[in-house]
């Protein structure tokens, strides 16, 4: 099936679909239904601007697709696959991201605000100036993940896997690391360098609040 025909089908109103491959297909700037079939195939594709916007994308595969600027607030992307992705300046505030992998994405300048993180794979991401403010990262996993002057006002970080994770002049106000892993507790107090990151009633791995 190529992308006319899909497209052409979901307009009319089918929802039975077996099984979606659209890998590779270029759908920049589209506006897409929220009811996508599920698992659909989206790898190595252009989304670039598309409106994706309370989709349900759950379980698809996107692995080292474009969404720069892509808009997926509010949207279903439990269990989905974004590794290798670009999604710089995308939207996926309000977005439900439980155990989804953004291993080695790249989400500089992304607004994932409000998006439910929980058990997430952000292993090697690019947060660069990413804003997760009141995101929930309980026990995600951002092991090397590069925060520099990211936001994460009031996110939850409990138990979070945060080894070698950079912080450079992130702010953490109200930020609650509590149970993350000891190694960032003693990087963020050192190589991570607290002087440089902004801190204001922040819950450490140990307890402490600074």
């Amino acid at each position: 099936m190529d992308v006319q025909e899909f497209l052409r089908r979901l307009a009319e109103g089918e929802r039975d679909f077996q099984k979606v491959d659209l890998s590779g297909v270029d759908l920049s700037n589209t506006e897409l239904s929220r009811d996508l079939p599920n698992r659909i195939e989206l790898r190595f594709s252009k989304l670039a601007g598309a409106n994706l916007m309370g989709v349900n994308l759950s379980y698809a595969n996107l692995r080292s697709s474009n969404l720069i600027g892509a808009c997926l607030k509010g949207a279903n992307l439990y269990k989905a696959r974004f590794a290798d992705s670009e999604m710089s300046e995308a939207n996926l505030s309000n977005a439900n991201a439980v155990g989804t992998s953004f291993s080695r994405a790249t989400l500089t300048n992304a607004n994932l605000s409000n998006a439910n993180l929980e058990g997430a794979s952000l292993n090697g991401a690019n947060l660069d100036r990413a804003n997760l403010s009141g995101a929930n990262l309980h026990e995600a996993r951002l092991y090397r993940a590069y925060l520099v002057n990211a936001i994460l006002i009031g996110a939850d970080l409990t138990g979070t896997d945060l080894e070698n994770a950079d912080f450079e002049g992130a702010n953490l106000k109200n930020a609650n690391f509590q149970g993350a892993n000891y190694d960032l507790e003693r990087d963020i107090c050192s190589s991570i360098d607290v002087e440089n990151a902004i801190v204001g009633n922040t819950t450490m791995p140990g307890g402490e609040v600074l």
